[in-house]
């Protein structure tokens, strides 16, 4: 599935070339993973990953106001923000989703910011959150008591 191809989808718009078949079959796939709900976006933000859990440059953010923000990084010649045409956006969603997070960006260079911003939102949102979700089993505890002695 191609990123525009997933980007339109939960922007719900069918792309010019889109089958409809195709288009169902990516929202499909969005509603299993739990992006979408009743066809409706179901997410603040999405930090995409590896195989490892190790995160990738990027991030899919909804604002207050619903607005969808999407950068990625890991895309090749996606480093001269200096000749950007959209240079002035891109600024604009990275102070917001700033804000947003409360993410406090210390970077002026505006790659460097947002490479910072994805960082602390893994950091403040993403790591807690696995953490939170370790479930132990009375066997478990079991299994560590009679180890130790």
């Amino acid at each position: 599935m191609g990123r525009e191809n997933i980007i339109s989808v939960i922007a719900r718009e069918r792309p010019e070339g889109l089958s409809k078949s195709y288009y169902y079959f990516v929202l499909n796939k969005l509603k299993e993973l739990g992006l979408m709900k009743d066809n409706s976006i179901n997410f603040k933000a999405v930090i995409p990953i590896t195989d490892d859990y190790s995160h990738l440059r990027g991030i899919l953010y909804i604002t207050n106001e619903r607005k969808l923000i999407y950068i990625n990084l890991e895309e090749r010649g996606n480093n001269r923000c200096r000749d950007c045409v959209v240079k002035e956006s891109c600024l604009s969603a990275v102070k917001v989703i700033s804000k947003e997070t409360k993410i406090k960006l210390r970077r002026e260079n505006l790659r460097e910011a947002w490479e910072e911003l994805i960082e602390e939102a893994w950091s403040k949102i993403v790591n807690p959150a696995v953490a939170l979700n370790v479930s132990i089993s009375q066997t478990d505890l079991l299994d560590v008591k009679a180890d130790s002695k």
